[in-house]
């Protein structure tokens, strides 16, 4: 079943503001001017963050229903390198692959709750903004493709910006960038990240995930890769012995009145909108 579902995020409330009213009156503007009777979204919570998980597990002062469903995994990637699988063929994508991609997400998609109702064939519109065919990886072997993933530079709307370093890792920082996998920036520059969004593989197979991020983490750019799962999701086992920072979240969906949309594991939270 298709349906419009929002999704909830960058909750953030000033050190100068916490303790007041605001969280409920910005919730009771959601409530009376954006959500309709019934609606329910979409939201991740990181699973350390546990006093926003108090405050919005309660329900006090009119706050919506924060319904538990399902645990999250999100990995940032360094550039590293990964052993690709023999036969299977990644490429950057042409506008001759999108008949291919769309069919290979429309299959892939249907086994998956909370999956988006793409369009590839409006790549670079507003939904996409900044993100064309050329940014998308695809896998192919036997003929036909197999997998997909799309790398979306959002920095021209969404940057991760260093402020500063504890003092003994700034000393260091010029040493360390000698070794890493990726360097440093200095304090005030932005973070190279990349969000692996709309990805795909045929029969849920690990090993055509794991081929594309080995092009992926191979190309000279400097860029890590950011990207997650439900927790029960198959495409997991593409991570195994990876490098990696890993974050684990809680999904909710969030709604005042009625019922949440029934779901099963495995779900999509794109982190490519977080």
């Amino acid at each position: 079943k298709e349906t419009k579902m929002r999704y909830l995020s960058d909750l953030r409330i000033h050190p100068s503001l916490q303790g007041s009213t605001l969280l409920a009156r910005g919730f009771r503007l959601l409530k009376n001017e954006v959500f309709r009777p019934g609606e329910w979204a979409q939201t991740l919570v990181l699973e350390d963050n546990l006093r926003a998980l108090e405050i919005l597990a309660s329900r006090r002062c009119g706050l919506p229903e924060y319904r538990p469903s399902g645990r999250y995994i999100s990995w940032l990637l360094p550039r590293q390198h990964i052993r690709p699988a023999p036969g299977i063929k990644v490429r950057r994508a042409t506008v001759g692959d999108i008949g291919a991609m769309q069919a290979l997400w429309d299959e892939c998609s249907s086994r998956r709750c909370f999956s988006g109702v793409y369009d590839f064939s409006n790549l670079g519109q507003p939904f996409w903004d900044n993100l064309l065919v050329g940014d998308f990886l695809v896998a192919s072997a036997e003929g036909r493709i197999k997998g997909m993933m799309g790398l979306w530079d959002q920095s021209g709307f969404q940057r991760l910006r260093i402020l500063g370093y504890p003092s003994w890792l700034g000393m260091i920082r010029p040493f360390r960038n000698i070794f890493a996998n990726v360097a440093l920036p200095p304090a005030g520059q932005v973070l190279p990240i990349h969000k692996a969004t709309a990805i795909a593989c045929e029969d849920d197979d690990p090993v055509v995930l794991r081929s594309m991020l080995a092009t992926a983490l191979a190309e000279d750019k400097g860029c890590m890769i950011f990207l997650g799962f439900s927790a029960s999701d198959p495409l997991l086992a593409a991570m195994k012995g990876l490098q990696r920072r890993m974050s684990r979240g809680c999904h909710f969906l969030v709604g005042w009145d009625g019922e949440p949309p029934v779901w099963k594991e495995p779900f999509v939270f794109d982190p490519a909108r977080i």
